[in-house]
């Protein structure tokens, strides 16, 4: 539960788009120039999972219910789409690797609430923003 609430004070605070399994989490960046037409987007979704149900329990497991799709089953969002995305970008600072102010948010914003939450990251599981994600199994630990 400790995980859930820090991923709805990250999104409650504009950063996102997250998702989070167990105690990792996964923050993925938004052009600034695309903020604007996803968070129309994430406005339908949030509509959208409202009218099919909204929160959906499963077990231990969490989803939202979306439209109904071709097949006949749920969109399953891992989030209700309520808060709004910001647009950092005129702030950041961090984003030299992909050119200043490029994306709605960086490292800079995320570390900046952690701090601020008391919300220790271990800095040797900690990836870069990248154009690919790497998510392998260890038999000892996850990386």
């Amino acid at each position: 539960m400790l995980a859930d609430a820090g991923a709805d004070i990250f999104r409650a605070n504009g950063i996102g788009p997250l998702a989070k399994w167990v105690d990792n989490q996964i923050f993925f960046q938004i052009l600034a120039t695309k903020l604007p037409a996803y968070s129309d987007q994430r406005r339908i979704w949030h509509d959208e999972i409202q009218a099919n149900g909204g929160q959906v329990k499963d077990g231990s497991r969490i989803w939202y219910r979306g439209k109904v799709m071709l097949d006949g089953s749920f969109e399953e969002f891992d989030e209700d789409m309520i808060f709004l995305l910001w647009d950092f970008s005129i702030d950041s600072r961090d984003s030299e690797e992909f050119g200043d102010n490029v994306y709605s948010y960086g490292d800079e914003e995320i570390d900046g609430l952690s701090n601020s939450l008391g919300i220790k990251w271990e800095k040797s599981e900690t990836t870069p923003f990248s154009f690919t994600v790497t998510y392998c199994y260890d038999q000892e630990r996850f990386i």
